[in-house]
């Protein structure tokens, strides 16, 4: 399993990242991931940085397992870990999400 990491403004993928694999049910990635964001003031802009976990090496609709939203276009728990990310500056910012459906 691997995970691609896209940042998304207004709903349009602008940056992507990958992690390297993690094998298991429960696997864990816990490195950190740098991305060069837009000018402005984040925590107004319609940002959203999209985690889809995926199974197997090649990147298509059928391998990926579900996926999580922190943003201010996310669900509420992605709205609240982005608020923190962003009142917490560059601190690292560490939180459980649970895996949703891949929709979009």
């Amino acid at each position: 399993h691997y995970v691609v990491i896209n940042l998304r403004q207004g709903g349009k993928v602008i940056s992507t990242k990958e992690t390297k694999g993690a094998s298991g049910s429960n696997a864990v990635w816990n490195a950190p991931f740098l991305f060069d964001l837009p000018a402005g003031d984040i925590i107004r802009l319609p940002l959203v940085f999209e985690f889809v976990v995926m199974q197997g090496r090649l990147y298509t609709k059928s391998s990926a397992l579900g996926r999580v939203l922190i943003g201010c276009e996310g669900p509420e728990a992605g709205q609240q870990h982005w608020k923190e990310m962003c009142n917490r500056g560059q601190v690292e910012t560490a939180r459980w999400h649970t895996l949703q459906p891949d929709t979009l």
